[in-house]
């Protein structure tokens, strides 16, 4: 009995039917955590029961890619009060000691930043292998993908800013390298925006500052606005997308639409002139008043002032951020790209996200974030979220890192999203944003893939040492991590470990079938058809496992046998690898459940 491509098609369809670590948990220096309290105006607190293990890997598989906490440190999270365990898990600086414990801090050096990782991994000084060093200097083709999605898998580096600042540069506010805007633009813009959201700067000047920056100028061209002998010349690209993108104004109300039109997104437009840059990628754009429409403009119902654009989209931003179509809309884009396909603009769960996001001021992104993941709305069955294939992919690639040591090898690719057309800073949408889950779970491609690299590429997950030129130079043991019962790593327990870490589901879809697989797979290597010398072709079901079923006695078998006993430390490495394959080829890697 093997799971076929159609089979595993079938179930998808049923299923999906900073600072550094100052400011959180790894801040050893006694600074206050510089974002709001969490009071949830609006929504309902998570229930300190329902607050258990499963919900906290939920919270990290959706904003962590699952991270590098340990079992012990998931159960401490816990075990606390939901609202004081958040603060530890979601900040946005560079480094979340608890998140993400670094094993050789050697391995990303003393910044952060994207800037600085690139500077430091591509330096002499880089502990990558000489070869790939110049893969990461911030010139080298794709370098900001590349050097992000290291420093997303990276042991050490906190993978809750890389999660965020994807949606900002990504989705919420995207440019894209491929319509030209340089390396170090994007680099910059990165991280001026997460250095922002890490010293809880308010949101409105967040999104100011990389409306402000040169790499969303190069993206939409308005750095060739011009106010010229009283007559404007230029394009009303950014001016609309800022409204809309960037805050939700959408001005769609019929009594609006042609004030928005041909007053707010005109005269915003008239607001971005005066700009320009050298033609060096590296440069920062100049403000100037000369050729600026110099006088104050009427924006949202607002006179806006300022002597020269950057002025002017910050004293905008202010008025936009409190405008209602942002309150309405921002909020439900923020978690709708980020948590839940599911949600819908006139449901109580959104009214309840309206609510809060209204409660917060000055605007806080991570203040709004710890709120909703602690609360019922997002630990509630009606959520959903589809996996973009970056998601599901580096929440397998940090699942399956046990060390900075294999991250630096590339013992594991972390790059298969681009197999499946999904690349950092090279959104499929453009300005409107890369690919969505719902994209990703409904593509033939993408699960094709997937399953591919699953079965005929399981080698992957399967190899055990890393040999160059006829020596082993590392050697994959997970060991340290199983749990282990006074007998020793007891295959039924092993499976439910591997289930939880990969999936996070509490097991509610680890079935029998599933479980055959696993342990079978554990124990003996093999299909159970396989295992238990059966015709391949024979189907096995849910009643043929069960008490009194004819396979009952060897499925309690298999569960109740040992890796490590009787085998080389290779083949119980091995086994655990095949088993790690199945796990991530079924449906339930695809997407999350609320609960």
């Amino acid at each position: 009995m093997r799971y076929s491509l159609l089979r595993w098609r079938g179930l998808v369809v049923v299923l999906l039917i900073v600072l550094l670590a100052a400011c959180g948990s790894g801040d050893k220096s006694g600074r206050k955590d510089p974002h709001g309290d969490i009071q949830l105006v609006g929504l309902t607190r998570v229930s300190d029961e329902a607050w258990d293990e499963t919900a906290v890997r939920k919270v990290l598989h959706l904003f962590a890619y699952g991270s590098f906490a340990s079992d012990r440190q998931i159960a401490a999270w816990a075990d606390m009060p939901p609202e004081r365990a958040i603060v530890e898990i979601i900040h946005v600086g560079p480094r979340n000691a608890k998140l993400s414990p670094p094993d050789n801090t050697a391995a990303f050096g003393p910044d952060g930043t994207l800037r600085g990782l690139s500077e430091y991994w591509s330096s002499p000084r880089s502990p990558l292998p000489e070869g790939r060093r110049t893969a990461y200097d911030s010139d080298a083709w794709r370098a900001p993908g590349r050097v992000w999605t290291l420093a997303a898998t990276m042991p050490g580096l906190n993978p809750v800013r890389q999660k965020i600042g994807l949606w900002e540069t990504n989705y919420h506010m995207a440019v894209n390298q491929g319509v030209g805007v340089g390396n170090a633009q994007i680099i910059r813009y990165y991280d001026q925006i997460m250095n922002d959201l890490a010293a809880a700067r308010p949101y409105h000047e967040v999104i100011a500052g990389a409306a402000a920056s040169a790499a969303v100028t190069r993206q939409y061209g308005h750095h060739n606005n011009r106010f010229r002998s009283g007559v404007f010349s230029g394009n009303e690209d950014f001016a609309r997308e800022y409204h809309q993108l960037f805050f939700g104004i959408l001005g769609q109300d019929d009594r609006d639409q042609d004030y928005h039109e041909l007053v707010s997104i005109k005269n915003t437009a008239r607001a971005l002139t005066g700009m320009s840059y050298d033609p060096d990628d590296n440069s920062r754009l100049h403000y100037g008043s000369e050729e600026h429409y110099l006088s104050d403009l009427e924006i949202l119902n607002t006179q806006i002032t300022g002597g020269n654009a950057r002025e002017k989209l910050f004293n905008l931003a202010a008025v936009a951020i409190d405008h209602p179509h942002s309150q309405e809309n921002l909020p439900l884009m923020i978690v709708r790209t980020l948590a839940d396909d599911n949600l819908q603009a006139d449901s109580a769960k959104a009214r309840a996200l309206q609510d809060y996001w209204a409660s917060i001021n000055p605007k806080d992104l991570v203040t709004f974030l710890r709120g909703y993941a602690i609360s019922e709305e997002f630990h509630s069955p009606e959520r959903v979220k589809y996996y973009t294939s970056i998601d599901r992919n580096l929440i397998i690639a940090n699942r399956l890192t046990l060390s900075s040591e294999e991250r630096l090898l590339n013992f594991y690719n972390a790059n298969i999203h681009s197999m499946e057309g999904a690349d950092p800073f090279l959104p499929k949408h453009d300005v409107f944003g890369g690919q969505t889950g719902e994209e990703a779970s409904t593509s033939g491609d993408v699960f094709r893939n997937a399953y591919n690299v699953s079965t005929e590429g399981s080698w992957r997950f399967e190899r055990v040492h890393l040999v160059e030129d006829e020596e082993i130079v590392f050697t994959k043991d997970w060991r340290p991590v199983l749990p282990r019962g006074a007998n020793g790593y007891r295959v039924e327990e092993v499976a439910e470990w591997l289930w939880q870490r990969f999936i996070a589901d509490g097991h509610k879809h680890f079935g029998p079938l599933e479980r055959v697989h696993v342990y079978a797979l554990l124990a003996r290597g093999e299909d159970p058809t396989q295992a238990w010398s059966l015709d391949p072709e024979e189907v096995i079901s849910p009643a043929d496992l069960a008490p009194g079923g004819r396979h009952e006695l060897l499925f309690h078998d298999l569960s109740n046998g040992y890796l490590f006993q009787g085998t080389t430390p290779e083949v119980g490495n091995r086994n655990i690898g095949r088993a790690i394959a199945f796990i991530i080829s079924t449906p339930y890697m695809f997407a999350q459940e609320g609960r």
